[in-house]
């Protein structure tokens, strides 16, 4: 991985199988993927819960009023401003915006698809430079997944609301080009269909019903930029509009080198970090490589399963921490079934669910606030950091996981047992509940606490601290 900015990376991908054209061709991408980064980097302000996408002296109470006359306030595609001339609040489409930027993307795609050969990947950039001029980014991702190019692939818009904290409306712009890794894609696609014919019926009214029509896809991504690389996303799963899911389904896009990078230099150091040294010579690098990249891989498919059509307007500003903790604990249930179904071995479960301990401690810098609530607010932790510390709480107060000094771990059943209990509950708040049952729900687990005392590199503990388990 070579570090190019700080929202862009371009990866240490080979591309000995590429054509010179095709290679000239990622190379002009690639700089469309750092454009990106860098327009990316103005709609972030780690300081304010509303990012730049709104106007810093107006509260959230401000701008649902200002939305009721004019709901392109709260678009997923639009910019609040205050107008020159009346001060009242307007929306700025991000085509105008930030026409400067999407200008000289457009005109890189443009070369781009004058070069290539590659007809369907062609299609796709037309409906990206489309897309760039009018803000019909959910369109374009369609037109990708219908393409479903076999050679180089590209994305490009902005897909996720993460970085708007006030209403999770706004979404930030990412890219990235890539590769298909067709072994690994057919290997996943045939554990995606051997767990959609096990899909639940539960909540099948909330439930947005589209899963006959998804796909997985492993890439080998080249460079990627913008939120993405910002949240450290090792696999994306679109699009996000309900009625165009229910249409046309939904991809789950793996991205190889992101996910590896992840594991080495996070994952693996956190394993080392919290556990004793004879408890990790029972698990070998690459199968802990294997079971987090199995993780990851049922982590999106669980996104699938838990695509509810009124979650965001029940659980407002709460809806991310659900979206993240429920995807979560779904994807330790798909792995008990995968291995009932021997799909997975006994030890790739229990690896999976070691990597899965890992990820409860990945990113938590040490809050002084001592409710997930209240530091989320504050925008102090992100979402998926409140969801893990919620779970983290449950297997520290059950007894599954024991603290004296580091972890020790009486059974992998115990954890398996306490992550299954926690299904139900967090996913009625998230398919039916409200802002309120939420609320309480975070309370009663939401302390910071236990995850300070724990964490490896922020709280109290040291790798030498470890006891035997």
């Amino acid at each position: 991985m070579i570090p190019a900015s700080q929202y862009f990376l371009s990866y240490q991908t080979p591309q000995h199988d590429l054509s010179e054209q095709e290679k000239a061709t990622v190379d002009i991408l690639t700089q469309v993927v750092q454009i990106v980064g860098s327009l990316y980097g103005l709609q972030v302000n780690k300081k304010f819960p509303g990012g730049n996408f709104y106007p810093k002296d107006l509260t959230k109470e401000d701008i649902e009023r200002a939305a009721q006359s004019n709901a392109e306030i709260l678009s997923h595609f639009t910019i609040v401003e205050r107008s020159h001339d009346s001060d009242k609040i307007i929306p700025v489409p991000y085509h105008v915006r930030y026409h400067v930027q999407l200008k000289k993307i457009e005109q890189l795609l443009l070369k781009a698809s004058s070069l290539t050969k590659d007809r369907k990947l062609c299609s796709v950039l037309h409906a990206q430079i489309k897309a760039l001029r009018t803000d019909a980014y959910e369109e374009a991702i369609v037109t990708n997944m219908i393409a479903n190019c076999q050679r180089i692939r590209f994305w490009i818009g902005p897909m996720e609301p993460y970085e708007d904290k006030f209403f999770y409306k706004k979404y930030g712009y990412q890219a990235w080009v890539s590769t298909l890794n067709t072994e690994l894609t057919k290997r996943c696609d045939e554990i995606k269909n051997l767990i959609i014919r096990h899909r639940r019926e539960a909540f099948s009214a909330e439930r947005i019903q589209f899963l006959e029509k998804t796909r997985v896809c492993v890439e080998n991504t080249i460079a990627a930029g913008g939120l993405m690389v910002d949240y450290r996303f090792s696999g994306e799963t679109l699009p996000n509009r309900p009625d165009l899911i229910e249409r046309y389904g939904a991809i789950a896009t793996l991205n190889l080198p992101v996910l590896q990078y992840v594991f080495n230099s996070y994952h693996m150091r956190i394993f080392e970090s919290v556990f004793e040294r004879h408890f990790r010579d029972g698990f070998s690098r690459p199968l802990l490589e294997r079971s987090f990249f199995y993780l990851v891989l049922l982590h999106e498919i669980s996104r699938f399963l838990t695509r509810f059509r009124t979650g965001v307007k029940r659980l407002q500003g709460l809806y991310p921490i659900f979206n993240e903790m429920t995807t979560e604990l779904l994807a330790i249930r798909l792995a008990s079934y995968l291995l009932l179904k021997n799909v997975f071995t006994e030890k790739e479960f229990e690896a999976i669910l070691v990597m899965y301990i890992c990820r409860l401690f990945d990113r938590f810098e040490g809050s002084t606030s001592r409710s997930v609530l209240i530091a989320f607010r504050k925008n102090d932790i992100k979402a998926h950091v409140a969801s893990n510390v919620l779970m983290l709480n449950v297997l520290l107060h059950s007894g599954s996981i024991k603290y004296h000094g580091g972890i020790s771990w009486p059974n992998f059943v115990r954890v398996f047992l306490e992550i299954d209990h926690m299904i139900e509950p967090a996913e009625r708040i998230f398919a039916e509940g409200n802002y309120e049952d939420a609320m309480r729900f975070i309370q009663k687990y939401g302390s910071l606490e236990g995850m300070k005392r724990l964490h490896p590199i922020y709280g109290e503990m040291k790798p030498k601290d470890v006891v035997q388990v």
